[in-house]
């Protein structure tokens, strides 16, 4: 997290210096929807009793989907002739430029029922065991885009064009935090012989992982004036990370392994201002 600030205050500091040297250089805030859209069965479960060595219990859980508000915040410029740090791009290099993208959203796992059948003792008598797991948690993304656009109706003081449909893909460092909630409901009398026949909850603090994304946004911007213009667009980011949780509940040790397979899809509008 320390390092991603640093880099973060970097890469804003390259943007302002641009904006010193006349290039379309552009600040944007932007407010939308985010829908998540999970894999089923993201989670693996290792159940460790006291009396013997650890049973795979990994239960059955649906595709999920949530959805939730996402503010976020845009650094950009485009590629013209003095302009980035002051370089003397060619002509063609207008169509492209590079961006920051930074958001923010919750991510909500529904509660979700799910089982397994599994063997208890050396005789391997099966019992049945029906589980919930749910979450709360959030995702923030960074997002290094690299941006193609092309202009139409051409004015005197926005010779590029005042609308600018754009596309727009790359990598993105991908921030996921949850607060798992795991429960357990013994589902025969076998299980009397062990330990009383009673729902387990498991629960565990919030956790978070980083890791690498793929990130890509299609929209279009229409310039109001010289320095300020609309944004809208619909954005799609893909990630896998992993989060291991240790759960112990009524001398039950549970290692709680998440790793879902995200499909995260997004659209919002904004309003930029341009230096």
């Amino acid at each position: 997290m320390k390092q991603l600030r640093v880099w973060l205050a970097v890469l804003i500091l390259l943007v302002l210096m641009a904006g010193t040297t006349c290039a379309e250089v552009y600040v944007e805030g932007y407010l939308g929807n985010a829908f998540s859209v999970t894999a089923p069965n993201p989670i693996g479960l290792s159940v460790n009793p006291a009396y013997r060595g650890p049973i795979s219990a990994d239960p059955e859980y649906p595709r999920t989907l949530s959805t939730d508000i996402m503010p976020g915040l845009k650094l950009g410029t485009w590629f013209v002739k003095q302009g980035f740090l002051g370089f003397d791009y060619p002509d063609w290099m207008k169509y492209f430029g590079f961006y920051l993208d930074l958001s923010y959203h919750e991510i909500h796992y529904l509660r979700g029922i799910g089982s397994r059948r599994m063997n208890i003792t050396p005789s391997n008598y099966p019992y049945y065991s029906t589980y919930k797991f749910y979450a709360d948690g959030n995702i923030i993304t960074l997002g290094f885009m690299f941006a193609f656009r092309y202009g139409f109706f051409p004015r005197e003081k926005v010779p590029f064009g005042k609308l600018q449909p754009y596309v727009a893909v790359g990598p993105a460092i991908l921030i996921m935090g949850l607060t798992p909630t795991f429960m357990q409901q013994p589902n025969n009398n076998y299980e009397l012989f062990f330990v009383a026949l009673n729902p387990r909850e498991f629960q565990s603090s919030f956790k978070s992982t980083a890791t690498v994304a793929l990130a890509a946004e299609l929209g279009v911007r229409y310039m109001i004036t010289r320095f300020l213009s609309l944004d809208t667009s619909v954005k799609y980011r893909y990630a896998r990370p992993t989060i291991n949780y240790d759960l112990s509940v009524d001398g039950f040790n549970h290692t709680l392994r998440l790793a879902p397979q995200l499909n995260l899809f997004s659209l919002h509008a904004g309003v930029a201002y341009h230096f």
